[in-house]
């Protein structure tokens, strides 16, 4: 059985990138997106910025999986402009990521491989200038813990390297911390074994404790 992902490669910000091709220009827009909703505003947008276009084509990924995902070819030729946007996509292994490219006609025809190129290209030119960066999907867990422990309890999260803490203290002292995925498989050990001093391996699943509880 595969592992399920903990993480996956996004885009930070708005980038554009431009082909020209026998009269035709070809902007590309590359956009970060967390919902179907913001795709449909950003094409709107988009559209907005250009209504005199002939093609606004797009190819959208979501979530760690890149599901759902949709490319469009917007009244071009079958396959000739959503899929190689969307192939350039799968190629920067992204998702959350919109890139919509505007056609303008020159004039002359490119055909099936001409048109290929030029989403291709622009799509190409658009991830150039892109900030490609990793998203670590996370998971609250919540310590409960006696008062008189704040300070050790503090210490020990802000030793491994939480500096988000959310303190509650109704009905009963808890922190509240995101730890990714990837760790939570160890972050009950690892914080107990720093707690009472015990080598982590001494830690097991059935390990009591009656001053700190891990759990998420």
């Amino acid at each position: 059985m595969s592992e399920v992902p903990f993480e996956y490669k996004s885009v930070k910000s708005t980038t554009e990138g431009l082909y020209k091709e026998k009269g035709s220009k070809f902007i590309a827009y590359l956009e970060s997106v967390a919902s179907i909703e913001d795709v449909q505003e950003n094409l709107e947008k988009i559209a907005a910025l250009h209504p005199k276009s002939r093609h606004v084509c797009y190819a959208y990924r979501l979530g760690i999986s890149g599901e759902p995902y949709r490319y469009n070819d917007d009244g071009e030729p079958s396959g000739t402009a959503g899929r190689p946007i969307y192939n350039e996509l799968l190629s920067n292994q992204v998702s959350d990521v919109l890139c919509a490219v505007v056609r303008y006609f020159g004039g002359t025809k490119l055909g099936v491989p001409g048109l290929i190129k030029a989403y291709k290209e622009s799509t190409i030119d658009a991830f150039s200038t892109a900030e490609i960066y990793t998203v670590t999907l996370k998971k609250e867990v919540i310590i409960n813990y006696n008062i008189e422990d704040m300070g050790k309890v503090y210490d020990i999260l802000k030793a491994k390297g939480y500096s988000n803490i959310d303190s509650r203290f109704d009905p009963n002292p808890s922190i509240l911390i995101n730890a990714p995925l990837n760790e939570l498989a160890t972050i009950r050990a690892q914080i107990l074994s720093a707690y009472y001093g015990y080598n982590l391996d001494d830690i097991t699943e059935d390990f009591v404790s009656k001053k700190i509880e891990v759990s998420f």
